[in-house]
């Protein structure tokens, strides 16, 4: 069975908040580690992510459970500004 990891960064002290969206539609758990960011990139610093103190939460979990966590994440940051930023996906082998 093949497993992902979602590689995700969000506002300061939200991190907590995107973990319990995705517990609550089927992962077991995330890790959030708090982060600095620094760029010039206009870009980044439009999504919230410039120089700016963040969270990095990664979260493990089986393929099938990719989408309903997503899909969780996704609504949870449409209803909470602090929940903006970007996710990443990618397969992962033990």
């Amino acid at each position: 069975m093949e497993n992902k990891m979602i590689y995700a960064l969000v506002g300061r002290n939200s991190g907590e908040l995107l973990v319990n969206a995705a517990k609550g539609a089927g992962a077991r758990g995330g890790t959030i580690i708090p982060c600095r960011s620094i760029s010039d990139n206009s870009v980044l610093q439009f999504f919230g992510l410039g120089e700016s103190d963040q969270d990095a939460v990664i979260i493990v979990t089986e393929s099938q459970n990719l989408n309903p966590i997503l899909d969780a994440v996704q609504n949870a940051a449409l209803e909470d500004k602090r929940l903006s930023g970007f996710a990443a996906v990618t397969g992962v082998s033990s």
